[in-house]
């Protein structure tokens, strides 16, 4: 909205009337810079992505944008995927479980032992 005004009305007259700081636009103005300076990478790192069937996390993008020349911090590239929504598939694994089921009957013996233990003499 100031971006609009401040053409016609001088920047500290928009500030006040809007009840705005002075820093709080700046601090505005610096961060929308920020999100226009990795644009076209947002849209390279959004095709590794997606050309990879959504299975690469950031170590790999990282890793094919070195090797296309492009130095890009860590946590760039993780925020930049949290930004897009970008979440890996990722199977849950089994845990490994011996038990097969009852594999022969319980010997008659040992079944009317039990019976037996629990009635109160």
């Amino acid at each position: 909205m100031i971006g609009a005004l401040k053409d016609k009305y001088s920047l500290p007259k928009l500030l006040k009337r809007l009840h705005l700081s002075r820093s709080s636009y700046y601090y505005q103005m610096s961060v929308m810079k920020v999100n226009e300076r990795h644009e076209s990478l947002r849209i390279h790192i959004k095709e590794i992505f997606h050309n990879n069937h959504g299975t690469y996390g950031y170590r790999r993008i990282k890793i094919l944008l070195k090797r296309e020349g492009i130095v890009v911090s860590e946590k760039v590239i993780r925020r930049i995927k949290k930004e897009e929504g970008l979440i890996v598939n990722v199977r849950s694994k089994r845990r490994y479980n011996s038990y097969k089921g009852e594999i022969s009957p319980a010997a008659a013996n040992l079944i009317e032992r039990k019976f037996h233990s629990d009635k109160p003499n």
